[in-house]
């Protein structure tokens, strides 16, 4: 009887009495005492109400609804497929919305659409999978900042690819900590990319000089990226650089000058095609011809063997380990031999290469100086 009577009165009733007997009806139906009649009364009248022509009335019932697990299902599909506003209340917080549902509506809705997807509470890989391939920035920077979401690693790599130099993306991607290293140095390598043109604008010197300087910059960078990961990852790295066209000689030179040993052995075990294993053991115990052989196999310009070679033998002679990075004080008086001994070897074809070990040796030695201060100022 109650029920009939509310249904004649919405007839006449303006839209936002409505609205707010319908909020009181949902209510009822979900937390009050209701006999079965009653029950199936309120829920036929809820049902009408999706029709209601004003949508707060059918908001109202989408926001009652939305986080509840024992609703009529009908009404949520039918929400789901209203206009923006009200089904993006049920689509971000419904359980009742499967994840096959969820693929379809992230792939083919609008952005409002996609960006209610993206906040959803424990997303699904698959779901998160189909925003990363095609939402816009703003629904992809709602699922980076959703801390719930399973996103997994190809839909992380996909998101860098398409988004890198959207500042927004980039440093949401940079904060997480399991990001995949290749993954991590794309969005650096798209920063520094980002910030070449003004920093040549705004660097007081020979352009040469300043293009010298920011390819320094970005090789420190890709170095640091691999000092304290496991093997496969930055064997994943090298695959990456040498797929993108990064891994150079000179990148290599300053793997193996500056002492990370890992990133040089990872190289040169891709680019030679041996097993990692075999080519740290070739690289820690090798003879010298059987080392030459192997830096050849690797594809490394002839003029720069020399160089490589001086650098695997002073760094073996202290310590054969070649899964250890060195020190700066490590670095330093190896690279300082490599430059005393290759200045009679090497001639003036290879002065560049010489030079580039002086550098390596000169910040080795600012490096240290740095340690230095920074211990002494902790015991002060």
């Amino acid at each position: 009887m109650i029920i009939r009577d509310f249904l004649r009165w919405i007839e006449t009733a303006p839209a936002q009495l409505r609205a707010e007997a319908t909020s009181a009806l949902a209510r009822a139906w979900l937390f009050s005492q209701m006999t079965g009649e009653d029950r199936e009364a309120a829920e036929a009248a809820l049902t009408f109400l999706l029709d209601d022509p004003a949508s707060e009335v059918r908001l109202a019932i989408a926001h009652a609804f939305a986080r509840q697990p024992n609703v009529p299902e009908h009404i949520i599909a039918s929400l789901a497929q209203d206009r923006c506003e009200i089904a993006c209340v049920v689509l971000e917080h419904s359980p009742l919305i499967g994840e096959a549902d969820l693929v379809d509506l992230a792939a083919e809705g609008d952005e409002a659409v996609q960006c209610a997807i993206a906040r959803r509470i424990d997303l699904g890989a698959a779901a998160a999978a189909a925003l990363a391939e095609v939402a816009p920035a703003r629904a992809c920077e709602a699922l980076l900042a959703n801390e719930t979401a399973e996103i997994v690693p190809f839909s992380l790599t996909r998101m860098a690819e398409r988004f890198a130099e959207d500042g927004k993306i980039r440093a949401l991607l940079l904060s997480r900590e399991h990001l995949p290293l290749t993954v991590r140095h794309m969005l650096l390598k798209a920063l520094a990319d980002g910030l070449r043109s003004r920093a040549m604008t705004l660097f007081e010197g020979p352009e040469h000089r300043a293009e010298a300087f920011l390819v320094d910059a970005e090789e420190k960078v890709t170095l640091s990226l691999v000092r304290d990961v496991a093997e496969r990852q930055v064997l994943d790295l090298v695959e990456h650089l040498r797929a993108t066209g990064q891994l150079t000689t000179r990148l290599l030179l300053r793997a193996a000058g500056t002492g990370n040993l890992k990133l040089f052995v990872a190289a040169i075990a891709v680019l030679s095609g041996l097993p990692a294993g075999r080519a740290r053991t070739l690289l820690e115990a090798g003879r010298p011809a059987a080392i030459r052989a192997l830096l050849r196999k690797a594809g490394l310009p002839p003029r720069s063997l020399a160089a490589f070679g001086a650098c695997i033998d002073l760094y073996r002679v202290e310590d054969p380990d070649f899964d250890r990075n060195r020190t700066a004080a490590e670095v330093r008086a190896a690279m300082e031999q490599a430059v005393r001994r290759l200045r009679g070897e090497a001639g003036e074809e290879a002065a560049d290469i010489v030079g580039l070990l002086r550098q390596f040796a000169l910040e080795a030695a600012r490096e240290e100086a740095r340690v230095f201060v920074s211990r002494a100022l902790a015991a002060a």
